[in-house]
């Protein structure tokens, strides 16, 4: 009988060990589980971070790209902008030198006229004059005539 006690006991033992052991050990699953679960919710909140880290750092690259592409576009047009206005005061003051070209062309060319006028009157005033002195030359030479009482030929002659 003791021996038989001792199996039961032994059985009972087992039994109870295995039930313990079962236990134990789903305890022990259930436990790695939880910590599991806690390791990946930590993972994916820390890639979550990480994520929304990496977004904000792109924005800010994106951001200063964008200012460092709109400063240089700023500076192009500003140096577009800068050339175009030297080739317009150029452009003007050629235009200024022109237009006193052509003021003082056109005031030489009045002065010009003006001389011409002047020339004409004086070359008329000149010919007029000729024509009396011509007048009084013949006048003269027929008064001379007249009381020589010969022609000019006949005083030429003698």
């Amino acid at each position: 009988m003791n021996i038989l006690l001792i199996i039961i006991g032994l059985l009972v033992g087992v039994g109870a060990g295995i039930i313990i052991g079962r236990f134990l050990l789903r305890k022990l699953f259930k436990d790695q589980e939880i910590s599991a679960q806690n390791k990946v919710k930590k993972i994916l909140k820390d890639a979550e971070n990480n994520a929304e880290i990496l977004k904000k750092n792109k924005l800010l690259e994106a951001k200063e790209k964008f200012l460092q592409m709109k400063a240089e576009h700023e500076q192009e047009v500003n140096n577009r902008n800068n050339n175009i206005n030297q080739r317009e005061n150029a452009v003007k003051q050629k235009e200024q030198s022109l237009n006193q070209r052509m003021e003082n062309a056109n005031r030489k060319e009045s002065e010009m006229e003006n001389l011409r006028k002047n020339l004409e009157r004086q070359t008329e005033t000149v010919v007029k004059k000729q024509e009396e002195v011509d007048l009084l030359k013949n006048q003269h030479i027929h008064q001379l005539e007249t009381i020589a009482g010969l022609s000019a030929e006949e005083a030429r002659n003698q």
